[in-house]
């Protein structure tokens, strides 16, 4: 039992070889009697050099490969009027784009003088060159950029650690099946298995979404006004202004009225008395 506690202090990847030899210890102490081709020891000596070499594949070198996940980005110039067509063109695209397994991840869309729509997306690379060529239909693209990221590194490095991490709970099962009546070294070795699996789970997620990112491709697209009618936008807005500033002018002068009214009859009166005392004056 000593020599139990103590594999369990060790290093996880050194638990099992130990943990094997305590358990095969154990079973020799037994009553029972063991034929010597079918005993605890002779079950376990080949699964402790399975787990040398479990040590052994963290140190293997990555196999080579290209594993890349691209970004697109792209600025599609259309008339100010059709920016917000355009804008659900591309979400009505996508949603229809199924089997490409387009999904648009973010979407937004600016009204006023200067509307601008913005959709980021996820799509296979044939829905994206779809999309890519249906966007040039509807308007001029005016820059255009992709960017390339190898996560062959990330990946070789999830897939080793997660065959390390399932050859290990394998381990941790046969072992658990030949703990027999020793209730100590069930709950410990349920416990790492338990453990084990957590691990397993986290890493099959992170494979998930690397491979998600090599087997789609990510699309920026940012829709906005053509720039040849930059030049007159002012005349344009000046137009649409014309009717607010004309009832703002009217309204204004409306104003002045309201105010000088008063003071146009207080200085006709000066004017008169001065009139009349000029006269009095020229007959005195």
């Amino acid at each position: 039992m000593t020599l139990l506690r103590c594999a369990f202090a060790l290093p996880r990847p050194l638990l099992i070889p130990p943990l094997a030899l305590s358990l095969a210890v154990t079973a020799c102490g037994q009553k029972q009697e063991v034929p010597e081709s079918g005993g605890v020891a002779a079950a376990v000596a080949p699964r402790m050099a399975m787990a040398a070499k479990m040590g052994d594949a963290v140190a293997e070198p990555a196999q080579a490969g290209r594993f890349m996940a691209y970004e697109h980005t792209l600025e599609l110039d259309v008339d100010g009027a059709q920016v917000a067509t355009v804008h659900k063109t591309l979400e009505t695209a996508c949603a229809a784009a199924q089997a490409e397994g387009c999904v648009v991840l973010e979407s937004s869309l600016g009204s006023g003088r200067y509307p601008v729509a913005r959709v980021r997306l996820r799509a296979s690379p044939a829905g994206i060159k779809a999309l890519l060529a249906r966007l040039g239909r509807e308007g001029q693209i005016i820059r255009q950029s992709v960017q390339a990221e190898d996560l062959a590194e990330p990946m070789n490095d999830t897939r080793r650690r997660l065959k390390m991490q399932e050859d290990y709970r394998s381990q941790l099962e046969l072992l658990r099946q030949q703990a027999g009546r020793d209730v100590d070294a069930l709950i410990k070795i349920t416990r790492e298995l338990a453990q084990t699996q957590d691990e397993i789970e986290a890493l099959a997620g992170q494979r998930a979404q690397l491979e998600r990112r090599v087997n789609t491709e990510l699309l920026n697209v940012q829709i906005a006004p053509r720039t040849g009618s930059a030049s007159w936008q002012p005349v344009q807005n000046a137009l649409d202004d014309f009717g607010g500033r004309l009832a703002e002018g009217c309204a204004n002068l409306v104003t002045a009225l309201a105010y000088g009214l008063p003071w146009l009859g207080v200085i006709g009166l000066l004017g008169l008395a001065l009139k009349r005392y000029r006269r009095a004056k020229e007959r005195g």
